[in-house]
């Protein structure tokens, strides 16, 4: 799921991307915290539990709902659909 969305960074050449999350989505982009800590300038969870103890990536993976919705990534150079 992370990985999904840092293909697209990739696809667009973005190196670094600030990432917000509601609900779902909070969960993946606390996995994006642990997993890729260097791809985010910043990070927003809304809505999603706070995972218990030191975040690592047994348990975002864990805690993780099956197929959170992607990140939705903007940057300067990309229009929102």
């Amino acid at each position: 799921m992370a990985e999904d969305a840092l293909a697209i960074l990739d696809a667009l050449g973005i190196e670094r991307a600030h990432a917000v999350g509601l609900s779902l989505g909070g969960f993946l982009v606390q996995w994006l915290l642990v997993a890729h800590p260097e791809r985010l300038l910043s990070a927003t969870v809304i809505g999603a539990p706070a995972l218990e103890g030191a975040p690592t990536r047994a348990n975002v993976t864990a805690r993780a709902p099956h197929r959170p919705r992607p990140v939705r990534v903007l940057a300067p150079h990309v229009r929102a659909a």
